[in-house]
């Protein structure tokens, strides 16, 4: 893993009466989640140490500027999991790997990875593009001007961990695009 990392193992006993599958529980209660981590993701607790609240529980509903209210709705059994950029929720559907974020209108969901163990590899990944094109421009990822090349080859990564990640509803797929939005070869 990435040394950036700074993964926090969960009990198993705060998983209890919660619909997580078993690939999942592993990397929560063996590996951990990265807590912030670039691409400016959040992954763990929240408030009140509160782990994988219900989307209508949730505590950080209020720092996010999309319609929560149509969330709820749309997606009343689903677990927080973690944040996107702009406090989106990312969550877990009950008994399944996959995660996704919330779309702003709160009506759909754009998909993330997987599962878990795919997720830290993919973040693994990013953070090794991040750390290339950082070490050329010190700007290049805040100003999203990083080597078209090392998008590429980040996205052939992701590739081989976890294909439906480089989808058309991918969040990774528009992370990953808009790092070169204003690259210029010169």
């Amino acid at each position: 893993m990435h040394p950036d990392f700074e993964l926090h193992i969960y009990p198993k006993h705060l998983l209890k009466g919660k619909s997580i599958t078993d690939e999942n529980v592993d990397v929560i209660c063996k590996t951990g989640l990265p807590g912030f981590v670039s691409p400016h993701l959040y992954f763990g607790d929240f408030e009140d140490e509160q782990f994988l609240p219900l989307l209508s529980n949730w505590s950080w509903a209020t720092e996010w500027e999309g319609n929560i209210d149509v969330a709820m709705q749309q997606f009343p059994d689903c677990l927080v999991i973690g944040a996107g950029q702009e406090s989106e929720p990312i969550i877990i559907k009950p008994n399944e790997s996959h995660l996704y974020q919330v779309s702003t209108d709160g009506k759909s969901l754009i998909f993330l990875n997987e599962s878990l163990a795919k997720l830290l590899l993919t973040l693994d990944a990013f953070l090794d593009m991040v750390d290339k094109a950082y070490s050329k421009d010190r700007n290049a990822f805040l100003e999203q001007r990083v080597n078209p090349l090392l998008v590429s080859l980040f996205k052939a990564q992701l590739k081989n961990i976890d294909l439906l990640a480089l989808g058309n509803n991918s969040l990774w797929e528009q992370l990953a695009d808009n790092c070169s939005l204003h690259y210029k070869n010169v």
